[in-house]
Parts: structure tokens; C-alpha cells; sequence
């Protein structure tokens, strides 16, 4: 099993359309498409660590935002317990980062579920506990995902020595450096805000070609290239501050800090 399904729709003015969610769990990606093939409309494909789900109060509509993109959108569940399997599962891909994907196909030789013998290979591998491993014959990758987000090694700090990254932040928080790139501002601890409530915690840094910014929790790097950048300004928030940075294609990017501790910031 590569990917989950759900069948959901929106409301536009008077009109109801059908639209279909799904996870592809090999590229950790949600994909929203219509039902029907529209030749004008374009998948639109994000990756889970920077997709926010709220549901509301009615318990079967959950408005979707990418703050990076600028994308919004409120889907309408036929059944509450779709809506709740939804969201669960768009949590636990956002902690997994893939990982839990990779060990499945590992084990499980590409099929569709793991048997009894490779779920415990698998959950050993990762250090879960026995009394935890369900009685069953075979493992589905939605029940896999739970316990590997529940019982494996999805804290930052494990995380972190299981892909071998040095404790340190002191280095840039990205892959590699460019050639001729260099550091100008140390690493700062600031956050993405994806929508009013929702923040992303993380590290950033500014270097004489981009300014990086790299997720705590999923270790998620967001790229901004200098030249694509039409403004930047701060803004008092309370006790905290807004760095605002509204891109040529006019995107617009928040991050939110604390001027007490992060006094680099307003250097940028």
C-alpha cells in the first residue's frame, strides 16, 4: 500500500464539489485532486510537515492551510470518523518524516502488510516494546505508522542521532552550502506561523545567499534565495515580534521571535 484515500467535497457559493485527499506515503506528500478529471485544475501537492488541519466545531469540516504557499481551503467529511482517521494520520506522517514508511517496505519486501514474523523484526529494529506488539497474523501500514510514532524513535533528540546529525547547532541548519556561500548571521531559535495558532518551531540563519530555516520536529529545511526577496519588516506581536518577509512572487512568509533573545534577528 502506497497511499490513503478520502472522499471529501467544498462548498462554493451554491455549488458542491467532490475533491479526493490522499497520502502518498513513499513521498510523505498530501494530494488534493477533484474527483472528476477538470482539465483546468491542478493537483496541488504539499508536503505533510507544512500542511495545518483544524477541524471545526461541525466535527466532518477540516480547513487545510499551507502558510508558505498561500493555500487555503475547507473540506467537507461524510462521516466524523473519516475526518478524525484524517487527521491522526496526517500527524503521524508529520512526525515520521518518511521513516516509518521506509522501514515498512524494508520489512515487509514491498507488500501490502507485514506478518507476523516481519512486524516483529521491524518493531525490534526500533526497540518497540513487546507488550505492545498486536496478536495478529498480519500488520497494515496505518496501524505500523501508529506504533512507530507511539513507541519508536521519533523524538528530536533520538531522531537526530539515528540520521547521525551532530548535537551541535552551530553549523548552517541545511544540506550543503553553495559554493561561495557563507554564513553571516549564527543560528537563531524562531518559528514559521503557518496560520494564527500554529506555529512551527525550528532554527534560522542568514547567509550571503538565502536565509535558512529548518523545522525542530521533522528537520524540514525552507530555502528563501535573497534575490527573491521584494520586502522585509518587523512588527510587535505582544512581548514577541513578527519578521515578515514578502517574496517577489508575492508570497508571504511570518516568523515569529522572542527580540529578548534573538537580538540577530533585527540585523537581517
Amino acid at each position: 500500500m502506497t497511499s490513503m484515500n478520502f472522499h471529501v467535497m467544498t462548498r462554493k457559493w451554491s455549488k458542491t464539489i467532490a475533491y479526493k485527499l490522499y497520502f502518498n506515503f513513499s513521498t510523505c506528500m498530501l494530494i488534493i485532486g477533484k474527483q472528476k478529471v477538470d482539465q483546468n485544475f491542478k493537483e496541488r501537492r504539499f508536503p505533510c510537515s507544512i500542511v495545518s488541519a483544524i477541524k471545526t466545531k461541525d466535527q466532518v469540516t477540516v480547513k487545510l492551510s499551507v502558510g508558505i504557499k498561500n493555500f487555503t481551503k475547507e473540506v467537507i467529511f461524510f462521516k466524523e470518523k473519516e475526518a478524525k482517521n484524517f487527521l491522526n494520520l496526517l500527524a503521524c506522517l508529520q512526525h515520521s518524516c518518511g521513516a516509518a514508511y521506509r522501514l515498512f517496505l524494508e520489512y515487509g519486501k514491498g507488500g501490502m502488510c507485514l506478518d507476523r514474523k516481519e512486524f516483529s523484526a521491524a518493531a525490534a529494529s526500533i526497540r518497540i516494546p513487546s507488550s505492545v506488539i498486536p496478536d495478529k497474523e498480519s500488520i497494515y501500514f496505518e496501524e505500523f505508522l501508529g506504533l512507530f510514532v507511539d513507541y519508536g524513535p521519533v523524538t528530536f533528540q533520538r531522531r537526530r542521532r539515528m540520521l547521525g546529525r551532530p548535537q551541535s547547532m552551530s553549523s548552517i541548519p541545511s544540506t550543503t552550502m553553495l559554493v561561495g556561500e557563507s554564513q553571516i548571521l549564527k543560528p537563531s531559535e524562531i518559528s514559521l506561523m503557518l496560520t494564527e495558532k500554529i506555529m512551527r518551531h525550528g532554527t534560522l540563519t542568514l547567509t550571503n545567499f538565502r536565509i535558512l530555516f529548518q523545522q525542530t520536529l521533522t528537520l524540514e529545511p525552507l530555502s528563501i534565495p535573497v534575490a527573491t526577496i521584494e520586502t522585509i519588516e518587523t512588527k510587535k506581536r505582544g512581548k514577541l515580534q513578527d519578521l515578515c518577509i514578502v517574496c517577489k512572487d508575492f508570497r508571504q512568509i511570518i516568523f515569529v521571535y522572542d527580540p529578548s533573545k534573538v537580538l540577530v534577528i533585527s540585523t537581517i
